[in-house]
């Protein structure tokens, strides 16, 4: 509900991420359909042999954890979206400082990725015009190679033509102490729900 009341854009973007995850997808299915140990999903009376059939308890985490994966990936979108470049570089360096002290420089890192999602569109619409642009004739690999030499080439010929933009750093303050206790509520209550 909160991507569909960001508008159709937000909606757009968070259901082509989950478009080029769905191999993960897969492997994830496969993984806890087959290796997790349970019940078959038939009874052994039914004319399916037992021994491919997945099990339930797989069944039911497989599901359970790609559910999981897409609402992550939703939420991830949403937040993106709605926040500002400046606020979201504030909630990056914010979640990196605690690796300050080991000399890890949040504000250089939190740039770079802001830096990196921004960029990330524009290098999608280079690998899409590569894509409808390629030699058919010739074979898979060839057809890989030189698609991945075109792009770099071409990514960095658009580097060279953007400007160079300052980005400045907002000076803040660290978050109330109130802000703190929302995380811990909810580390408590994961650890409180399987005892339940």
């Amino acid at each position: 509900l909160l991507q569909l009341s960001l508008g159709r854009r937000s909606f757009c973007s968070a259901l082509s991420m989950l478009r080029r995850l769905r191999w993960f997808f897969l492997s994830l299915f496969i993984l806890y359909f087959w290796t997790t140990p349970g019940s078959p999903l038939w009874p052994h009376e039914s004319l399916l042999a037992p021994w491919w059939m997945p099990a339930r308890e797989g069944v039911a985490m497989g599901f359970l954890h790609i559910a999981a994966l897409v609402a992550i990936i939703f939420a991830a979108s949403a937040l993106v979206q709605s926040l500002l470049r400046e606020e979201l570089l504030r909630a990056i360096d914010g979640l990196l400082q605690p690796l300050g002290c080991f000399g890890f420089p949040s504000e250089k890192a939190a740039l770079r990725i802001i830096l990196v999602m921004e960029a990330m569109s524009a290098v999608q619409q280079v690998i899409s015009r590569c894509l409808a642009e390629r030699d058919q004739s010739q074979s898979t690999l060839s057809q890989l190679g030189n698609l991945a030499g075109r792009v770099f080439f071409e990514v960095l010929a658009e580097a060279e033509r953007r400007p160079c933009t300052v980005v400045n750093l907002p000076i803040y303050s660290s978050p109330p102490a109130w802000q703190w206790l929302l995380p811990m509520l909810l580390i408590g209550l994961v650890i409180m729900l399987p005892m339940v």
